[in-house]
């Protein structure tokens, strides 16, 4: 019986020459609306504050994230380009280490130097002396 009843009152609204949906604004909604206005300019004022207030902080949110993912991202980057470089240099561009070998003395000075030729290592790489050719 129900189903047979929703037919009938949907036939009633959709039907043009029954003008159902005209009779049921006129006489219900209309006058609801009339009463309520102010209410529900009111909840539709709050609704959309709310809805603004949850997307503002969802965008910052999504901001700082992206934020934070690309400090990462270029972090990475960073440190790939710097295992590229090192891959990349010639076996002659490392700074060697001074070893002992047999029948030198410990007390030997190293072949390679520094630019400022104090010994220090100020974060730059020590660089061999080129062989004087006479």
């Amino acid at each position: 019986m129900y189903s047979e009843m929703k037919i009938g009152m949907l036939v009633y609204l959709w039907y043009p020459k029954t003008k159902g949906t005209g009779y049921v604004y006129d006489t219900l909604f209309r006058p609801f609306m009339a009463r309520h206005e102010t209410e529900v300019d009111r909840q539709i004022q709050e609704i959309k504050a709310k809805i603004w207030d949850f997307i503002s902080k969802y965008c910052q949110h999504f901001a700082e994230m992206g934020q934070g993912k690309f400090f990462e991202m270029l972090q990475y980057l960073a440190i790939q380009s710097l295992k590229f470089k090192q891959a990349n240099q010639k076996p002659d561009d490392y700074p060697s280490t001074p070893t002992s070998r047999r029948g030198e003395s410990e007390n030997r000075p190293s072949a390679t130097t520094s630019r400022s030729g104090s010994g220090s290592n100020n974060g730059s790489p020590r660089i061999r002396p080129r062989p004087v050719h006479t």
